[in-house]
C-alpha cells in the first residue's frame, strides 16, 4: 500500500491485512481486507479524475441493496490519497471463479445457475435511466459511427462487408425512442462468482439488450448457462 495514503479512510486503524487483488480488467486498485474485528473487505481505488462516476456508481449499487440482489455490499465512499485517489468500500464475496467452477458442474446445476443468473440481470434493469441521460439513438449510433471510421482506416476489408454497412443504415431508425436502464456494464460470466455479481462498480446505464454482447463473449466456455441468461431476460 506504499503507493496510496488510506489513513482518512473510516476504520483504517482496524485494518489488520491488506493484500492486492490481482483480478479483473478494470484500472481500479483493488485490495482484500481483514479487520481486527474479523470483518473481510474489499477497498477500490481510482484516480480522483474518476469521482463524479465512482459517485454515481456507488449511488447505483445502494439502490441495488434494496432489490435484495446478491453483491458487494457498498459500505463507503470518498477521497484519500491526499486528494488524489478516489475510493470505494465494499464487504467481500467469498466464492469461486464462475471460469473455474462451472464447467465442473452438471448440465442441469448449469442450467439453473444460467436462469438464476438471467433473473437477477432482470432485476438490475428494472432500475430505469435518469432522464438526464442522453437519447440511445444519440449514444448508439456515435458509438457505430466510431467503429464504422476504424473499420474504414484499418486497411483491412473482407467480401460483403458492403451488405453488413447497407444493413447498419437501413436499420438506424430502430434505435430511436428506445428505454433505457440500469446495465452490469460487464456481464460476462468469468465476472461474477456463483450467484453472487462483482464488479458492479462497471456499472453504466443504456438499453438492456446491450448486455447481451458480453454474455455471447462467454458463450465458448459456458455454452449452457450463456444461452439461459438470454432467455431468463428476455422471455419471462
Amino acid at each position: 500500500m506504499n503507493m496510496y495514503d488510506i489513513s482518512n479512510i473510516a476504520g483504517f486503524e482496524t485494518f489488520l491485512k491488506i493484500e492486492l487483488v490481482d483480478k479483473g480488467w478494470s484500472k481500479d486498485k483493488k485490495y482484500y481486507i481483514e479487520t481486527v474485528d474479523n470483518r473481510r473487505l474489499l477497498l477500490r481505488i481510482s484516480d480522483i479524475s474518476e469521482y463524479e462516476r465512482k459517485k454515481i456508481e456507488f449511488g447505483m449499487m445502494q439502490q441495488l441493496m434494496e432489490l435484495a440482489i446478491p453483491m458487494s455490499q457498498p459500505i463507503e465512499f470518498g477521497i484519500c490519497d491526499r486528494g488524489n485517489s478516489v475510493y470505494v468500500l465494499l464487504t467481500w464475496c467469498d466464492g469461486e471463479d464462475a471460469e473455474t467452477r462451472l464447467p465442473a458442474l452438471t448440465e442441469i446445476e448449469q442450467y439453473n445457475l444460467g436462469i438464476k443468473a438471467g433473473e437477477i440481470l432482470k432485476k438490475l434493469h428494472s432500475i430505469p435511466a435518469s432522464k438526464a441521460q442522453e437519447d440511445w439513438a444519440i449514444r448508439f449510433n456515435k458509438k457505430i459511427n466510431t467503429k464504422i471510421k476504424k473499420y474504414h482506416d484499418c486497411g483491412i476489408s473482407f467480401e460483403g462487408d458492403s451488405n453488413i454497412m447497407a444493413y447498419i443504415e437501413q436499420n438506424r431508425e430502430f434505435l430511436e425512442n428506445r428505454p433505457q436502464c440500469y446495465q452490469h456494464g460487464d456481464y460476462l460470466m468469468v465476472c461474477c462468482q456463483l450467484l453472487i455479481l462483482i464488479a458492479l462498480i462497471l456499472a453504466t446505464r443504456g438499453r438492456n439488450l446491450i448486455v447481451l454482447c458480453g454474455v455471447l463473449q462467454s458463450v465458448h466456455i459456458f455454452p449452457r448457462v450463456s444461452l439461459l441468461v438470454t432467455l431468463a431476460e428476455n422471455l419471462r
